[in-house]
């Protein structure tokens, strides 16, 4: 599950930073990880039901609706910038981060509040074989397709402009590649609940080893993404045995600095 989860995760930031043209865009950042977690909350805390096919579906949708009310939020056409995009994403996940905080508070069993808490940590501590073989499908067939999508993702990551010399509609286009990657992420929120930072990290990794077109940054991503988030489980099961650490703690950890690092190296970028 963690190889699953870390590729998936790596490759949708790496399509994210792309089509929103923002390094710093990644599944939180633009409020797909809060999308999901409150249509998983949702089925769970309001109708019971923890099974793996609806707590997956719950959270494919919230994650697709979230990246499509983002979308409306930041304007149509040239006035949707990078910028625009990001505040929007922050917007919608601040709201539904408070939704899921607001069940949580009204959740009539204790158990399932307890459970959902440290799922939207982020865990691998109780990875069931149903849910497993749900986020590998997602994963496998998200990755194949946006690989196929390549050509269009390089386009996009240039400007509307070379997307519409290359004979794409931008705005049709960026829905379509961003819905994709939206689908994997609420997939992959489904089984393993909020991981943060991979999907920030790990692209610039893959650019940096293989340069910047995608057909080659997207299975780089995901093999990184892999062995990264494998890395963190290890260390979270380990550092304070025989506890387990929530494998978003970890990350968290090791991907704030990271993104210290990026915010300074932009600071001192020229105009």
């Amino acid at each position: 599950m963690a190889a699953f989860a870390g590729a998936g995760l790596a490759v949708a930031g790496a399509v994210l930073q792309a089509v929103v043209r923002n390094p710093l865009a990644d599944p939180y950042l633009l409020g797909l990880n809060s999308g999901a977690s409150t249509g998983v909350a949702l089925v769970v805390l309001v109708f019971g039901s923890g099974a793996a096919l609806v707590r997956s579906g719950a959270a494919l949708a919230g994650a697709v609706l979230t990246i499509g009310l983002v979308l409306l939020l930041a304007g149509a056409g040239r006035a949707r910038g990078p910028g625009r995009i990001v505040l929007a994403g922050l917007a919608a996940g601040y709201a539904l981060s408070a939704i899921t905080s607001l069940l949580l508070f009204l959740a009539d069993s204790p158990e399932a509040a307890r459970s959902v808490m440290f799922w939207l940590l982020g865990s691998l501590a109780a990875v069931q074989p149903a849910m497993l073989a749900v986020v590998a499908l997602g994963v496998v067939v998200g990755l194949l397709l946006l690989t196929g999508f390549s050509g269009r993702i390089d386009a996009l990551a240039s400007g509307d402009d070379s997307a519409l010399t290359a004979g794409l509609d931008p705005e049709r286009a960026r829905f379509g590649i961003l819905a994709g990657a939206s689908a994997m992420v609420g997939v992959i929120v489904a089984g393993v609940g909020g991981v943060g930072f991979v999907g920030l990290v790990v692209p610039h990794l893959a650019r940096a080893l293989v340069g910047a077109r995608h057909r080659r940054i997207l299975p780089a991503a995901a093999l990184i993404g892999a062995a990264l988030l494998i890395a963190a489980d290890t260390a979270a099961r380990t550092l304070l045995a025989p506890h387990e650490v929530p494998v978003g703690v970890v990350t968290g950890v090791l991907g704030a600095p990271f993104l210290l690092l990026l915010l300074a190296r932009s600071g001192r970028a020229p105009a």
